[in-house]
């Protein structure tokens, strides 16, 4: 009898080991901590943090893979193995030292599994890839250090994008720092100049359309004689929520200009923008003439509300013009029809008529001392001049005509000097 007890608690303690060894192993390791690029002939730390999410104590054996690679495949390969006993809840750091004596590119694993069989969960390996160099070399060495997404991301929504930047290398570096998403075509980027062992942040503003599910890359060109190009991409993965059916819209409204155009002096040309959306937006405008350069402006415009944007122009030319008119679209607009318009002119000179009388081709001649003057009258007979060659339309004083002071006397036509818009 006493010796089916014994059998019997024997049986017991070996059923309870079997089932606390098998029960649910929950651990990670952090991302591997080390540079980019290192020295050779320098002892190196490797290291990673090792985290026990379970309610039991647990021995793990762990180590870390070093790889060396050319031309994409491993030519030589080296293990440094340990075990380390991780206490329920907690973490520990595990540090691999190791001294590269060969220049190149190298590929870190650390891996980890449980002492003892179990029900395992959790991310147990980490890889990372670095460029060995001489020692005191001087090198070039770009890394995208992080995405940071701060707010929640919601369809129709604008958000922000930073992209932490890092020059890991001994040189000032001026370098394009684009994103795109989704794998699709780049959407921005930007220049910027970053200093030695500086970090910089770099921010562009983007929208979802489509929610769901969606990854953001930040990609960094790489320089000449870089050390490491591996670390020059990094992409994070979002979830896009629906969100309200907010809308963007701007819209050119008119194009105005003066009736009265004087060649070679300076003109105004107004376009007025409406922001028909929900959102402040920073309208772009730009305008240009025929197949001209394009002259832009920006300025903060508020929803549902309308800003006037003044362009002082020259024309140095008479003739047919068109002026064309441009405000860019904003993120989230998808009705862009009414983003561009158009306005035709005409430019053409006056004609001018001396020693009219009171009335000449049915015009008033203006004059300031009330004597016969000399009237300068467009086609559509709305111009005057008095004797002191003073142009005057509708009895509004304006610049002096065009003098012949050689001739003493105006010409009988205005060439190039006074000319007029007549709008189509």
């Amino acid at each position: 009898m006493r010796k089916i007890i014994l059998i019997t608690i024997a049986l017991i303690v070996s059923c309870s080991f079997f089932i606390s060894a098998l029960h649910e192993v929950n651990m990670s390791i952090s991302e591997i901590r080390v540079s980019d690029v290192v020295m050779a002939d320098t002892l190196i730390g490797i290291g990673v943090d090792v985290y026990n999410h379970g309610n039991y104590n647990e021995k793990i054996y762990i180590g870390c893979r070093i790889d060396k690679i050319v031309d994409n495949e491993v030519k030589e390969r080296k293990w440094l193995r340990n075990s380390l006993v991780v206490n329920k809840n907690s973490s520990k750091e595990f540090v691999c030292n190791y001294t590269f004596k060969e220049t190149g590119n190298y590929e870190i694993l650390v891996s980890m599994s449980p002492a003892y069989p179990g029900d395992y969960r959790g991310d147990n390996r980490k890889l990372k890839k670095i460029a060995v160099v001489e020692k005191g070399t001087e090198y070039h060495d770009l890394r995208v250090e992080d995405i940071i997404i701060s707010e929640e991301v919601k369809t129709n929504k604008p958000f922000q994008i930073i992209a932490k930047i890092k020059n890991d290398g001994d040189f000032t570096e001026t370098v394009k720092v684009g994103y795109k998403v989704d794998s699709e075509s780049w959407v921005s980027e930007k220049l910027i100049t970053i200093l030695s062992k500086q970090i910089r942040e770099v921010s562009f503003d983007h929208i979802f359309l489509n929610g769901g599910n969606h990854t953001i890359i930040i990609s960094i060109e790489s320089v000449a004689n870089e050390s490491n190009i591996e670390n020059n991409e990094k992409s994070k993965e979002i979830i896009v929520e629906e969100g309200e059916n907010y809308y963007h819209d701007l819209s050119i409204l008119n194009i105005s200009i003066n009736d009265v155009v004087v060649v070679n002096e300076s003109i105004p040309i107004k376009i007025k923008v409406y922001n028909d959306g929900l959102f402040s937006e920073i309208a772009k405008v730009g305008y240009r003439i025929n197949n001209g350069n394009w002259i832009k402006k920006s300025a903060q415009i508020s929803p549902k509300s309308t800003i006037e944007f003044i362009f002082n122009h020259i024309f140095e030319e008479l003739g047919d013009k068109i002026i064309f008119a441009s405000v860019e679209s904003v993120l989230g607009e998808d009705k862009i029809e009414n983003n561009e318009k158009s306005k035709n002119i005409t430019i053409e000179t006056g004609v001018f008529i001396e020693n009219c009388s009171e009335e000449t081709n049915g015009q008033k001649c203006l004059s300031n001392s009330g004597s016969k003057g000399i009237c300068a009258i467009d086609r559509k007979g709305e111009w005057a001049c008095d004797t002191t060659g003073v142009a005057k339309l509708n009895g509004i004083l304006y610049q002096k005509c065009w003098y012949n002071s050689v001739a003493g006397m105006f010409p009988t036509e205005a060439v190039v000097v006074r000319v007029f818009v007549k709008q189509k």
